[in-house]
């Protein structure tokens, strides 16, 4: 019997302690669907001119379909929103200390959407072309350990700008 309640403990321990965690959609009502997705909270700091080192609070979300988003929240419950949408550089170190590239789309409401189909975002673009972001960075995130993401909020419309550092680990 201990030997049960010890699997039972340490099988509840595991659960309680994984890393990503399941998400539903509501509708317009607030109700819950039964559609849902992954998502984790990594944690950082956020810089522009007005303020230096604050604290950053981004959700990384893996969406039923292709897309994963990384929602920011600058003092950590903003969100990061801007006045125009940007195509950005982000750059993720994996556990393995290598650095992946990435060129995505930075949305007005602040988040970056990593797509394989960036058909949404075409009449946007500067001639940028993006190739399976998706498919990249669910890869790179099947790397057990610590990963760190740095990525800016540029504008042709504002002189400020942003700069964005978080860090998770996947167990």
């Amino acid at each position: 019997m201990k030997k049960i309640l010890i699997l039972v403990f340490v099988f509840i321990a595991n659960t309680v302690s994984s890393q990503w965690k399941i998400g539903h959609y509501t509708d317009e009502f607030g109700d819950k669907q039964e559609a849902t997705y992954k998502y984790l909270n990594a944690f950082g700091t956020f810089s522009n001119s007005a303020t230096q080192g604050e604290k950053l609070m981004c959700e990384l979300k893996i969406s039923d379909g292709n897309d994963f988003y990384i929602s920011a929240y600058e003092y950590g419950d903003k969100e990061a929103t801007f006045i125009d949408y940007t195509w950005e550089n982000v750059k993720l170190k994996s556990p393995d200390g290598k650095i992946h590239n990435f060129n995505v789309w930075f949305s007005a409401n602040g988040s970056l959407h990593f797509s394989d189909d960036n058909s949404y975002a075409k009449n946007y673009t500067k001639n940028i072309t993006t190739k399976n972001n998706y498919t990249r960075i669910m890869e790179v995130l099947k790397q057990k350990g610590k990963h760190k993401i740095i990525f800016n909020r540029t504008s042709d419309i504002t002189p400020i700008n942003s700069s964005y550092l978080i860090a998770f680990t996947i167990k």
